[in-house]
């Protein structure tokens, strides 16, 4: 199982022994066993979510295992699109398998639950931030483009500071939103090139050394560095966050002013 150990050793040519998995194998067919019993049980009452399904650049990783699959970038370059072309085509084949599942309750984003069906689908980045922009272009975008155009968009979620792939993120199709930590990404430079085009959802972030002092510090930070409200969506939770233990509750009655005069 990727999560817990690579699944190939360090021979990146192992890659062209790899079979693909069916949609109902392994643990693929018992998340559609999920998403069938929750609509069952709930009788689509409520929407169901994408489950993770991360990005080509993170399965590839977890494949071959993260040092592995960084040096085989160099090494072997045609082995890495290899496998990446072959995450794609599951990536692809699975999320269409768990909308079918799902039907009409179907929410192609793990997210944000507010991204319409039809409109893209979400995806994780997070291997972005170890590669350069001149990679992400060869090893990333054309594989993020083949997930927009199948879903009729891509919003991409990454944690650590990407603000390197921002030209390289620029030339992926239909790019409906990018969500990550404002203590993680530089936030101003995000808001001010991507603000009123796409959706920018942020949340605190899991730095450990940049803290907001509580969350009407982290909402007022933002306010004030947004060029627009267009697209903007703001996480105040700590679900994904690290802020102060001591940040007071009162600070929801001043995030409600904060946005109440914006």
């Amino acid at each position: 199982f990727p999560a817990v150990r690579p699944a190939l050793g360090s021979d990146p040519a192992a890659v062209y022994d790899l079979k693909m998995p069916g949609v109902e194998d392994g643990v693929l067919g018992r998340i559609l066993d999920y998403t069938r019993y929750f609509l069952a049980e709930t009788g689509g009452a409520y929407p169901i979510r994408l489950t993770d399904i991360q990005g080509p650049l993170d399965n590839a990783a977890l494949i071959m295992g993260h040092n592995s699959f960084l040096l085989a970038m160099r090494s072997h370059p045609e082995a890495v699109h290899h496998l990446l072309q072959m995450v794609t085509d599951q990536m692809i084949a699975f999320a269409r398998a768990q909308r079918q599942a799902a039907q009409e309750q179907f929410v192609p984003s793990l997210f944000e639950p507010w991204l319409p069906d039809g409109w893209g689908i979400s995806v994780s980045n997070d291997e972005c931030v170890m590669i350069s922009a001149r990679d992400h272009d060869e090893f990333a975008v054309p594989y993020l483009n083949q997930l927009s155009d199948a879903f009729g968009g891509i919003y991409i979620h990454s944690c650590g500071n990407w603000l390197h792939q921002i030209a390289s993120l620029e030339k992926v199709r239909n790019l409906r939103g990018l969500e990550f930590g404002a203590s993680e990404t530089p936030f101003a430079p995000v808001l001010d090139h991507f603000g009123g085009r796409v959706v920018l959802a942020c949340r605190v972030g899991l730095h450990r050394e940049v803290r907001f002092a509580g969350m009407a510090d982290f909402v007022r930070q933002l306010l004030a560095a947004r060029k627009t409200n267009r697209g903007l969506f703001i996480h105040v939770d700590i679900t994904n966050g690290l802020v102060d233990e001591s940040w007071p509750e009162t600070d929801l009655d001043e995030i409600y002013r904060l946005l109440e005069g914006d």
